[in-house]
């Protein structure tokens, strides 16, 4: 039987805290000390990767669960035939992740950002009230307001990492932002869109991919352990793998850890999570039910809780 994923209590702020709390308004730069353990944010600037490993979709997501409860004139880009392009409206905005693909002025390339383009590290993130973004060094967050297409940001913060000649450019960048005009367009099917922000004769044009809350509903939070070495396993299809080792890890309601599940093999996909054997960690799972019957969840990594280097 296809399992259903259940919703179950999020763990209080001790474990989950606002990320605008961990930012700083930017002022001199700080350096970041590593720590054997540590607590991390998903901040969300994660880059889209995916580690195949081995483990029972009845396991995964039913055991688990169990185990653990500026105002200008509009200048259009070209898009599909099929498409339209539109004010840009918050709940499309908060419906996709941007990436800066393109950034003209007056019709020729702005190279300061040509190594952000080419390394597509950047992403931009709306939700009801917040926006926060990244140029692929900081993150930088705060409120907005959106009149007619016409983005206004209130006060940001940021985090505080020095990166060369990127902090310059990411410190500037939310004048970029500020009183542009949104256009948006979606594709056919709604699963990508093209997002223009204009401000006079400077256009940057970012391409935005549907979010799994978006397409998927909201998901289940799941913490798990992992372990550091991965083992050899044969999956359902008759394949070979290295698996990743996992249990179900179980916190109270004020965060603190109460307990832990039997260690299993993991079969399917983690999106985000790069494995990495010299570290133990505890992570944040965002699980999703997929619509079409007979697919299996689909798992998303939020964040690192806890990561512990080993011998």
């Amino acid at each position: 039987m296809q399992p259903v994923v259940c919703h179950h209590n999020i763990l209080p702020n001790k474990l989950t805290p606002n990320p605008m709390n961990h930012l700083h308004r930017p002022a001199k730069s700080d350096t970041l000390v590593p720590k054997l353990i540590f607590l991390l944010l998903a901040s969300s600037l994660i880059a889209s990767m995916s580690f195949s490993a081995c483990h029972q979709v009845g396991d995964s997501v039913s055991g688990a669960i169990q185990d653990g409860q500026k105002s200008s004139q509009v200048v259009q880009t070209k898009h599909d035939a099929n498409s339209q392009v539109v004010l840009a409206d918050i709940q499309t905005l908060m419906d996709y992740e941007w990436v800066l693909v393109k950034a003209q002025k007056q019709g020729a390339d702005i190279q300061t950002l040509s190594s952000v383009i080419n390394q597509k590290q950047s992403i931009l993130r709306f939700d009801e009230q917040n926006i926060s973004y990244s140029l692929g060094c900081n993150t930088y967050a705060g409120d907005y307001q959106l009149t007619q297409g016409k983005l206004t940001l209130g006060a940001m913060m940021s985090t505080q990492m020095f990166c060369d000649d990127l902090s310059n450019i990411e410190n500037k960048f939310h004048q970029r932002l500020q009183n542009s005009v949104l256009t948006v367009a979606k594709d056919t099917h709604g699963e990508t869109a093209t997002l223009t922000q204009t401000d006079g004769v400077e256009i940057l044009t970012w391409q935005g991919k549907l979010t799994p809350t978006a397409k998927f509903g909201d998901p289940v939070l799941l913490f798990w352990e992992i372990q550091p070495q991965t083992v050899y396993c044969v999956d359902k299809q008759g394949h070979n793998q290295q698996c990743l080792q996992v249990r179900n890890v179980h916190y109270d309601e004020l965060g603190i850890k109460t307990g832990a599940g039997a260690w299993r093999n993991f079969y399917g996909q983690i999106e985000g999570y790069q494995h990495d054997s010299s570290l133990r960690q505890i992570i944040r799972i965002k699980a999703f039910n997929h619509p079409k019957p007979h697919h299996e969840p689909v798992y998303l990594f939020d964040m690192a809780v806890e990561t512990e280097l080993v011998k």
